[in-house]
């Protein structure tokens, strides 16, 4: 899911600039997103890889703003989890909570039933943008010096999807070199 965000953002925090609004920066938000991104390289690469090394797309993870948010003592909460956190509504539907579990993705589910994946994916991302606002806000106004590393996180986000899909490539030589150095 995504969703824009707009020009609420404290004095002092301004440098940052991310989750400003200008008619042609925006801020893509959603639970677990390089899930999210790497199904979107696996289904249009093309257009995938440039919106995501597009600079002026930017990202917010929910869950891992919840992570650095718990003092990384969550390590990979559920959107139901950090909807609670923030008190936001949400429960994920059981027809695809046991769907999901057993493997089926969202492809055999919208075969299925279309109208209920529809539903379902709407309410899910509606709770993710009401998250992302409220971590944001929250963030701003109680952990302001947390800013600095959520910002530096969701900008690596877009590298580390790169690399799940491409791989990471090694220098073998290098590698030795080091490890050898590091050894010494």
């Amino acid at each position: 899911g995504h969703t824009r965000y707009g020009e609420r953002v404290d004095e002092g925090l301004r440098c940052f600039d991310v989750m400003q609004t200008h008619a042609e920066r925006y801020t893509f938000a959603g639970h677990n997103l390089p899930f999210d991104l790497g199904h979107l390289l696996r289904e249009n690469f093309d257009a995938g890889l440039r919106w995501l090394l597009n600079p002026k797309t930017l990202l917010w993870d929910t869950q891992t703003v919840h992570y650095l948010m718990s003092g990384c003592a969550v390590s990979t909460p559920s959107l139901e989890e950090s909807c609670a956190e923030f008190g936001i509504n949400y429960k994920k539907d059981p027809w695809a909570e046991e769907a999901f579990k057993r493997g089926i993705g969202a492809d055999i589910l919208y075969a299925e039933n279309p109208q209920r994946l529809r539903r379902y994916l709407a309410g899910d991302l509606a709770s993710t943008a009401k998250l992302a606002e409220a971590q944001y806000l929250a963030m701003v106004e109680q952990m302001p010096e947390l800013w600095r590393t959520v910002y530096v996180q969701m900008r690596a986000l877009k590298l580390v999807v790169v690399c799940q899909h491409f791989g990471m490539p090694l220098d073998p030589v290098r590698l030795k070199d080091y490890a050898d150095s590091v050894a010494a």
